[in-house]
């Protein structure tokens, strides 16, 4: 992760962390708990920790953490902060209620550990953040109606050389280029807008026609691999147990039907809807747009991750109503975005679709 991404994130869990009034309401309920254990016959105690849970929790439905993108969310849990933020905390905090409904003295210790774990976050990334704009370093942001597309691509899949990562990305620049084409018209030159060396993560920027075929495209692949996943599980004992090369093709190939399926019924939407008159260059794009659809298919199986984010932009009630074509595109990348999350995906890769027309 760059340090202009964790400072946006540090930036935004701060902000969400203050509004929702989260360290506030924590220390209120473990004062209540604590005037539950003093004084048990009390029942003033019993409602005002009531009342105080349920702010707390309607605010925690109402964190801006819960709809962070899939990579910006990946980048919570991996520094360690996903389980005490938004929806998470939220359910923590309801388990420590379930499992102490007559031990209100043990729910007070564990209320209490979270009240410190949140004041401790809040005091680090107040540093943090400070010394981000201490030392000048800026923040990942958007301006409204502005959006981008992240490519995080495992280190293994390139065998770490620059030679095969320069191949990568001539070949993912070639599967945007075609999506652009068949959703705008046009195959667009994307932005370099930032590149990670960690794991290797290209961030690009687009127009938003460019990047709602993206979104709409890369959300049903996420949910015809997701069928696939537990197909993989099994292709990866069967393997561990020694059985035959042929029995296991039998396995892969369902696998790749799935998949195939879905890349039809996407490719049929998208030509159909596709701004492009020409016959000929939509029967182009028909077969050009089956290779790349392939290709994202075959890589998210081999453990890229691919979202699109983008900044809504500030509407009134006239303007909702008449809905330009970037608002229709915001909200088509936004109800494709969050549905979906990154995944971690164990064992060796079950998809092996064919990448050309020779292999067909």
């Amino acid at each position: 992760m760059n340090t202009e991404r964790l400072h946006a994130i540090a930036f935004e869990i701060k902000a969400d962390i203050e509004q929702l009034q989260v360290v506030q309401l924590l220390q209120e309920l473990t004062t209540y708990l604590q005037n539950m254990v003093n004084q048990p016959q009390q029942p003033s105690h019993q409602q005002n920790l009531s009342n105080v849970r349920n702010n707390l929790i309607e605010n925690l439905s109402k964190s801006r953490i819960n709809s962070f993108s899939p990579a910006w969310s990946q980048a919570i849990e991996e520094i360690g902060l996903s389980e005490y933020l938004g929806a998470n905390l939220s359910n923590k905090i309801n388990a420590i209620f379930n499992e102490n409904r007559i031990t209100p003295q043990v729910a007070q210790q564990e209320i209490l550990k979270l009240h410190t774990k949140e004041t401790e976050i809040l005091t680090n990334l107040t540093s943090l953040i400070n010394s981000f704009t201490y030392i000048g370093i800026g923040k990942e942001e958007l301006n409204p109606g502005e959006g981008e597309v992240g490519i995080l691509l495992p280190r293994e899949y390139i065998d770490n050389r620059f030679d095969k990562l320069a191949k990568e990305f001539k070949e993912l620049n070639s599967i945007l280029m075609v999506l652009s084409e068949v959703g705008t018209g046009t195959a667009e030159h994307f932005e370099l807008r930032q590149l990670s060396t960690t794991d290797p993560l290209v961030t690009l920027g687009a127009s938003l026609a460019a990047l709602s075929t993206i979104a709409v495209v890369i959300k049903p692949i996420i949910s015809a691999y997701k069928e696939i996943l537990e197909v993989r599980v099994l292709h990866a004992k069967l393997a561990e147990m020694k059985v035959q090369k042929k029995r296991l093709q039998g396995v892969e190939e369902h696998a790749e039907e799935i998949m195939e399926k879905a890349i039809e019924k996407i490719k049929t939407e998208l030509i159909a809807s596709t701004p492009i008159a020409d016959e000929g260059r939509k029967n182009e794009l028909s077969n050009a747009l089956s290779i790349a659809l392939r290709k994202l298919a075959n890589r998210i199986d081999r453990g890229f991750n691919i979202e699109v984010r983008v900044e809504p932009i500030e509407t009134d009630e006239e303007s909702e109503e008449k809905e330009s074509e970037d608002i229709k595109n915001i909200k088509a990348i936004e109800g494709a975005m969050k549905e979906m999350k990154f995944m971690n995906i164990d064992g060796k890769p079950i998809l092996h679709l064919p990448e050309s027309k020779d292999d067909d």
